[in-house]
């Protein structure tokens, strides 16, 4: 079945349902002056199986992101390919053409796979006024050694004829290759009062040594959505509230704010150091955690009272 129309009524003239059924089952064949487009679909094409839909209010550049739906990554079931439908929200009459690039990022900023092309298939250009919120269709082949662990979506816009690129990547998804993190050695479910939760935490040592290095391993939740990014801290705090070590840090270094985690889905697993002095004086020695506001330094109260929460204590 053949399909010739312009973009703009495309973009324009029918409902998003049916709207969606063209760009999915059409491709794009050759293109004519006036934006005059003729696309080919052979034979009914199977649709993926979106498993994972996720309302968003996502700024990146020019356009808004208010919605993705995408497949579910199970290296063990043999899946080499993430696909994924991006919807645009974009101002009126917006002039220019635009393409899109998304990219698939380790937690160590490393760039995975990616997938770049016009919005709608090519059915549709960005500076044709499309009415409705654009579909944007990407597939991301997957290698075959990719690791178990946090990756994150990352989305940028550019000019179709000029390569310019209308800002930097943005973040919109988190996902987790692989089975999620083990229950913690030592369970606690302590919470704060924006909804952050401790589920527990790695094995400790029984007793402080001087000049050692502790590794302390905390697993985080949420029970609602986190409005700020906020930073964990890790305190040892020794005889006379004298702060001995911390570990200050964001999420993941950063690559998963608190503002985007997910109540009843995200399972974040970190290890803070806390490099001992030399020196350590007889008396109780207290291992608190806490969240704090890395622009204001105020800290997010505990559900419990007061500011920070206990976790361990020991006695030289």
């Amino acid at each position: 079945m053949w399909l010739v129309a312009d973009g703009h009524r495309l973009g324009t003239r029918y409902r998003a349902a049916f709207r969606r059924l063209l760009l999915e089952q059409f491709r794009l064949q050759a293109e004519y002056g006036g934006g005059v487009r003729v696309a080919l679909a052979e034979g009914w094409r199977p649709q993926p199986d979106y498993t994972v839909t996720r309302e968003l209010d996502v700024a990146v550049g020019p356009f808004t992101l208010v919605q993705v739906e995408r497949t579910a990554v199970d290296p063990s079931a043999g899946d080499e390919w993430l696909q994924m439908v991006l919807h645009w929200q974009m101002p009126e009459r917006f002039p220019l053409n635009l393409n899109s690039s998304v990219k698939l990022v380790n937690s160590s900023g490393e760039n995975i796979t990616q997938a770049d092309g016009p919005p709608a298939n090519g059915l549709i250009m960005t500076g044709e006024r499309p009415r409705l919120p654009l579909p944007d269709f990407k597939v991301l082949h997957l290698p075959n050694s990719l690791a178990a662990g946090l990756y994150r979506l990352e989305v940028t816009l550019y000019e179709a004829a000029t390569l310019k690129p209308m800002g930097q990547g943005v973040p919109f998804e988190w996902l987790r290759v692989g089975p999620p993190p083990p229950p913690p050695r030592v369970p606690v479910g302590a919470a704060w009062r924006n909804g952050l939760v401790l589920l527990g935490h790695g094995g400790l040592p029984e007793r402080l040594v001087s000049g050692d290095v502790i590794s302390v391993t905390l697993m985080w939740s949420t029970r609602q959505p986190v409005l700020d990014d906020l930073t964990a801290s890790v305190q040892l705090i020794g005889p006379g509230g004298i702060l001995v070590a911390q570990d200050d840090r964001p999420p993941l270094r950063g690559f998963y704010p608190t503002s985007r985690w997910l109540p009843g889905e995200t399972v974040l697993e970190e290890t803070y150091t806390l490099s001992l002095p030399q020196s350590l004086p007889p008396g109780l020695y207290r291992l608190v955690v806490l969240w704090y506001d890395p622009a204001t330094l105020r800290r997010v109260p505990v559900l419990a009272g007061g500011d920070a929460l206990e976790v361990a204590r020991w006695t030289r």
